[in-house]
Parts: C-alpha cells; structure tokens; sequence
C-alpha cells in the first residue's frame, strides 16, 4: 500500500521579511508574483511604483501543517510594500547637463533700486572675457538651446536700450554674440533705464548676428491679462517683428519674468522655439523650453565672481522662496490690475 508522503512546514514570514531580498536557495518559496517574501501571495494586480518587484496587493498567505481542520488565512486589506532593496531611478541622459543663461538689461551705470540691472561696458567686458577664459563659448539663447549646454553659457538682453550698442562693441570684441529681446510697442521710446533703439537700430543689430526675441508688445505682465489681450500681446507683437525684420522671431522673454500655462500656451501657439523667466538658477538641458531661467549678473559681479555664478547658479533659497511666493503674488497682481487698474511688477 503506499505511503502518503507528509507535507513539510514552512516558516511563517515576519513583517520585516515581507519584502526583503532572499537568497537564492528560497527562489521556489517565490510566488507568481516575484514577491521574494517566503511565504505565498495572492494573484497580482501590478508593480507598485515603490518597488517594481512586489505588487501593491501583495499579501502573505501563511504555511502550516496539513493537519485536519487547519485552513490558510490571508489578512484582509492590502499589505503596503515594504521592499528596502528599491531605488529612485538616477537621472539620465540630457536633463542632467546644466546651461547657464545670463541676463543684462542696460550697458551703463545707474544708482538707485535700478543699480542691479546697468552693468557699465568696463564690467561687462571684464565678466564676458573671464567667461571666455574659462572655456565657455558666448551664444544666444536658441544656439545656446541648440547646443545642449555643453561648455556654452548664454547672452541675453532685455528691452533694447540704445547703450546697447556699446555692448555690442563689446560682444565683438569677445568673439561672442548674444540675444536682445525687444517690446514693439516701445521701440524708440523710453523705458526706466533710459531710450530703446529704433528699428533701423535693431535691424543693424541683428545684421551683427545678434538673435532679435519678443519681449511682448508693451511689456506687461502677462500671467493676469485677460484672454484676449493676452493674445493680442503676442500676436500683434510677433506680427511686429516679422514684419520689420524679415522673418520670425525664434524666442520670448516674459516681462518681468511672469508667466502660467496659459501663457507658455499662447507663445508656444505663436510657434516659438523657447521662451525664458528670471528664475535665478541653472536651466538643465531637456527641461521645458518655455520656462528657461535666467541668472541676473549685476555691476557687483567681477569676472571670477561671474564665473563662479555660472557654474553653480547662485544660492539657491532665494529662487526656490520666489518660486513658493509666485502664486499669492500673481493673485496680489490680478486684484490690483481689475480693481485699482494698476500693474504691479
């Protein structure tokens, strides 16, 4: 007659060893699932994001003897992974390659709130030549872009001044080019630092191979114009320039750095290359092309001052602090502009 063979008992798995790695001898105590807890587990669902071994469902079914009247149990409710051996995947392929974009407004000297925003073409110089020591090549923005960052730093300009053409001198003089972000609505005017170039002005200028960007129209901020104006900015602005200039504009400059998604929605409509804030902080290659910062060199950066900034992109709290700051401002702005009809900057 023969025998019946008796079953063997298996251990019941702890908690702790739920999901943790066993060795190579307890692979047939493995379930269907690939959970590596010695135990049984129920059929799958799918990988839990945590732990791609071990199902979010994933529960233990406990082993004992086959004695009479003895019946396995489960726990009711999902058992959360445990797994310890799982690892955030590391960060690959372009978007780790940092690309530093620099912003200057007026080349020359003022005092005041303004001070930060004229660098004299002495200090220009001084911090465009410290830059091209340090192996870096001066490019705009969409060259830059199209560069992928590599040992490539770029140049921007915003509003146009006519003491840009001292800075022009200077980009020569360097072997570097840059781009200037123009408004439409104020070319040949005044702003805050002083009068704007006039299109013949800007068409000798981008004959220099400088890259000519819009700055919107009349330089307000965007993110709190209602639909219709909003597109009225950056249609009649780029409507502007490809008219004046011959062709389109490749890049966008946000006035005063503001913008939404709805606003990268409507430049990106327009059929922009790339758009940039301020943002105070390195752009990493393969990120979003119409959000790229811009780190604000200022008459108070010497050459290796401006070398230093490029490679790290400055402290970092004060971006991140603007960063969470954005939303409530934005609502500050949008109140004053429907309600007093002011813009606030």
């Amino acid at each position: 007659m023969p025998t019946r063979s008796r079953s063997v008992a298996r251990p019941r798995p702890t908690p702790a060893s739920w999901c943790s790695p066993v060795p190579s001898s307890a692979s047939s105590n493995r379930s269907r699932t690939g959970c590596p807890a010695a135990g049984r587990a129920t059929p799958t669902r799918r990988p839990s994001p945590r732990c791609p071994t071990v199902t979010r469902a994933c529960r233990w079914v406990p082993w004992r003897p086959r004695r009479r009247g003895w019946t396995a149990r489960r726990p009711t409710g999902p058992v959360p992974s445990r797994c310890t051996t799982s690892s955030p995947a590391p960060r690959t392929g372009r978007g780790s390659v940092p690309l530093p974009v620099l912003m200057y407004h007026s080349v020359s000297t003022v005092d005041g709130r303004l001070r930060g925003l004229a660098v004299p073409p002495r200090r220009l110089r001084e911090q465009l030549d410290a830059l091209a020591a340090a192996g870096y090549a001066l490019v705009g923005l969409t060259e830059a872009l199209r560069r992928n960052g590599t040992q490539t730093v770029a140049v921007t300009f915003d509003d146009g001044y006519v003491d840009f053409l001292e800075g022009l001198d200077v980009l020569r003089a360097v072997g570097a080019t840059a781009t200037l972000y123009v408004n439409p609505g104020h070319v040949g005017t005044r702003m805050a630092l002083g009068p704007l170039l006039s299109w013949d002005q800007i068409r000798d200028v981008a004959g220099a191979g400088v890259e000519i960007g819009n700055h919107s129209l009349v330089h307000h901020p965007l993110d709190v114009l209602p639909e219709a104006l909003l597109d009225k900015e950056i249609r009649e602005s780029t409507e502007r320039l490809a008219d004046e200039l011959g062709g389109p504009a490749r890049s966008f400059a946000y006035p005063h750095g503001y913008h939404s998604a709805r606003v990268r929605a409507a430049v990106a409509r327009y059929g922009y290359d790339n758009a940039c804030e301020v943002g105070r902080r390195l752009y990493r290659t393969g990120a979003g092309r119409f959000a790229v910062p811009r780190l604000q060199v200022t008459p108070d950066h010497d050459g290796a001052a401006t070398v230093a900034l490029t490679r790290t992109g400055g402290p970092p709290l004060v971006p991140a602090a603007k960063r969470a700051a954005q939303p409530a401002w934005r609502a500050v702005r949008w109140a004053a502009l429907r309600g007093l009809h002011r813009t606030l900057a």
